[in-house]
């Protein structure tokens, strides 16, 4: 016959095991169906801001062909850049993209008319180390635009649809119309307006001057 101390450690192995067996399980129901759970009740709230009206100063390497030969040479540049966030952390957006959805211009009477729609991604901030869509968590930031001293001023979507415009020599203004896309859900759809006067300054507050993007 069993004595007590048999009998307590045989409950005791059995308790534990069966703590270990509803743990196990539990933490299984939780990887399967933690993310499904949080997506429907609590899904990622992205949104997308101009992450500084300065913009960032930079050099980039410009290449050209003359005469047969390959030039290169640096020149100073800044580059504009939308910051996407969502505010659940904790329940993190997959597969997301900051689309370009439309492109504004004035039109013979001052009105921003439209010249241009689609959906094509901006390309990450650092693109060549990220993959083309990304789990938002933590913020993330985009390319909207730069401008290049003496040069001209671009817009950075991934790929260059043949009917957009991405250079622009002159003072222009016009408007990107944005908007963070995931697998759960979208930030709301902002507006980009860029005015530029053609020119540079090296100094950050000065080139406001010349360079103004407007977020809203």
């Amino acid at each position: 016959m069993p004595d007590a101390s048999t009998s307590v450690d045989f409950w005791w192995n059995w308790g534990v095991n069966a703590a270990v067996a509803i743990g196990t399980f539990a933490a299984v129901l939780v990887a399967l169906f933690g993310q499904a759970f949080r997506a429907k009740f609590f899904p990622p709230q992205l949104s997308v801001s101009l992450l500084n009206a300065e913009g960032e100063k930079a050099v980039t390497r410009l290449r050209w062909e003359e005469n047969g030969q390959l030039r290169e040479r640096d020149e100073d540049c800044r580059y504009y850049h939308l910051r996407v966030a969502n505010d659940r952390r904790w329940s993190p957006a997959n597969q997301v993209q900051v689309v370009l959805l439309q492109v504004e211009e004035p039109g013979h009477r001052g009105e921003m008319k439209i010249v241009w729609t689609g959906a094509v991604p901006l390309g990450w901030r650092h693109q060549q180390l990220y993959p083309a869509s990304r789990a938002i968590g933590a913020p993330a930031d985009v390319d909207l635009c730069s401008v290049i001293k003496g040069k001209w001023l671009q817009i950075h979507p991934m790929i260059i649809p043949f009917n957009l415009d991405v250079q622009r020599t002159e003072p222009c203004k016009f408007v990107m119309v944005v908007q963070a896309q995931g697998s759960e859900g979208d930030s709301p759809v902002m507006r980009a307006t860029i005015s530029w006067d053609g020119k540079w300054h090296d100094g950050s507050r000065e080139m406001l001057d010349h360079l103004l993007v407007n977020f809203s």
